[in-house]
Parts: C-alpha cells; sequence; structure tokens
C-alpha cells in the first residue's frame, strides 16, 4: 500500500525480534517491556498501520491518536493490543516514567494504583495462567 512505503524504517521492529513479526504468542521480551509501563509512558503509533476493511483498523485508527499509555487506554487500547503493536513496530516508546519492575498491586496503595497499573496487572495475570 503506497501510504506505507519506507515506514519500516521509520518504525522498526524491536531489536530483539530479529526481523521477524509476533505471533499471538509474544515473546518474554514484549513481556518485559510492556507490564513496566505507566499511565505517563509516552507512545507514539505509526500512522494508518492496520489495512482498511481489517477488523481492527476503526479500532486502531482510534487509540492511535493516543500520546501516553493512559490515553491509549480512554480510548479502547489494552495490553494485548500493546504487545502485538510493539512486536510489529506498530507502536514505540518516546519516554516519560517505566518502572524499573512490574508493579505489584496487591502490594501498593490503592490510591496511588492507576487504571493501566491495574489493567497491567490484572492482564498479566490472566497471560501467566495460560
Amino acid at each position: 500500500v503506497k501510504f506505507q512505503e519506507g515506514m519500516d524504517a521509520k518504525w522498526p521492529l524491536p531489536g530483539y525480534m530479529n526481523g521477524e513479526k509476533g505471533h499471538c504468542h509474544f515473546r518474554d521480551e514484549t513481556y518485559e517491556r510492556i507490564t513496566r509501563w505507566t499511565a505517563e509512558t509516552r507512545i507514539a503509533y505509526r500512522p494508518h498501520a492496520k489495512a482498511p476493511g481489517s477488523k481492527s483498523h476503526l479500532r486502531y485508527e482510534k487509540y492511535s491518536s493516543a500520546k501516553t499509555v493512559g490515553e491509549a487506554l480512554r480510548v479502547g487500547s489494552y495490553p494485548m493490543d500493546w504487545c502485538w503493536d510493539y512486536e510489529r513496530g506498530f507502536i514505540k516508546v518516546l519516554g516519560g516514567p517505566m518502572r524499573e519492575e512490574p508493579l505489584d498491586v496487591a502490594k501498593e496503595d490503592e490510591g496511588q494504583v492507576t487504571d493501566v497499573d491495574r489493567t497491567i496487572a490484572n492482564w498479566y495475570v490472566r497471560e501467566l495462567a495460560k
């Protein structure tokens, strides 16, 4: 598709992907990165990365305007989307706070836990149980 020409160079896959796009089983390195994001982690989405007419195109177009992980969650993107998009080079981190280790929400003061923290923690527990 013409509007995607040159985008792979501007939006590369993470180095650990070795040039291969991921599948529905995400790599450990992806979990390591996503579980450390916070609501304020700044992100950018590759413009128009999903094919028009695909199931995910309309959702992607809606959430791809988000500038932070918190904003992405509010407009309809979830950790599974972040993993999928990250492994394909559709999303990249621009900066902002990231955790040294994944947050254990059970050990935190409820007032300090954000919707992003809760969503990532709940999703990760379900992923581990698979």
